[in-house]
């Protein structure tokens, strides 16, 4: 069977370590037992939920909260469809009654404004009653340059400093530039590629005509976004 490199690097190694799993006291391996038994709950989300409200709410470390649910991105869940919060046992169970009782139009502290034509951040600030210095922290900007069809993150009320680090990190990480095309890489993978340039893998397939079960090779170039995007480079390949 012809394998790529990145699957002939990985067998052996998941083949070793199901021999040392069998038989641990073949390889002086002594294995810690573990409980069979739930440790992720996962709360069903029928509204946008702020990340941070959502570790407060839980009683949880935010990091930790994100490390559980690496597929949010961003400062909060997406806002369409129902999406799933895992979290531990205890903890997820605590944040699930908490929402039974919490107004939802309170489960979001930003909103999202579609910046128009003519609009300055202060003008934008009056109008929404912010100020001009918390919408630049909150969306990474360092001067008053926007763009007509941008959007900017607008909180709705004080926001603590936990959630402006938050939001901050978010904003560093947008702000990776994304070139129109990848050259593949060997050890690459199309999960590794979307995290690094902080876009949907699912975006990846569509844009490249891939399915899920398509396998990448080393020198394959790779379209990571459409030719009249504001965002990146022209091209990588380093």
């Amino acid at each position: 069977m012809k394998l790529n490199a990145e699957t002939r690097d990985h067998i052996p190694r998941i083949l070793a370590l199901a021999l040392v799993i069998k038989s641990p006291e073949e390889y002086g391996v002594q294995l810690v037992s573990i409980p069979n038994e739930k440790y992720l709950y996962p709360v069903s989300l029928t509204n946008q939920i702020d990340l941070s409200l959502a570790a407060r709410l839980a009683e949880f470390d935010l990091e930790s909260l994100k490390r559980l649910n690496p597929h949010y991105r961003q400062w909060a869940t997406p806002p369409d469809d129902t999406r799933t919060l895992y979290l531990p046992d205890r903890e997820g169970q605590r944040l699930a009654s908490a929402l039974l009782t919490l107004d939802s139009s309170k489960l979001v502290t930003f909103d999202r404004y579609s910046i128009k034509a003519g609009d300055t951040l202060s003008s934008i600030a009056r109008r929404l009653g912010t100020k001009v210095d918390v919408l630049q922290r909150a969306n990474g900007l360092k001067g008053s340059r926007i763009i007509a069809g941008d959007s900017l993150l607008v909180p709705r009320g004080e926001i603590s400093e936990s959630q402006f680090e938050a939001i901050g990190q978010n904003n560093e990480k947008a702000q990776i530039p994304l070139p129109a095309s990848y050259t593949v890489r060997r050890g690459d993978n199309l999960w590794s590629i979307a995290r690094r340039y902080n876009i949907r893998s699912a975006d990846i397939l569509q844009m490249n005509d891939l399915s899920e079960a398509a396998l990448l090779h080393p020198g394959q170039q790779l379209v990571l976004r459409e030719p009249n995007s504001s965002r990146g480079n022209s091209t990588d390949s380093d």
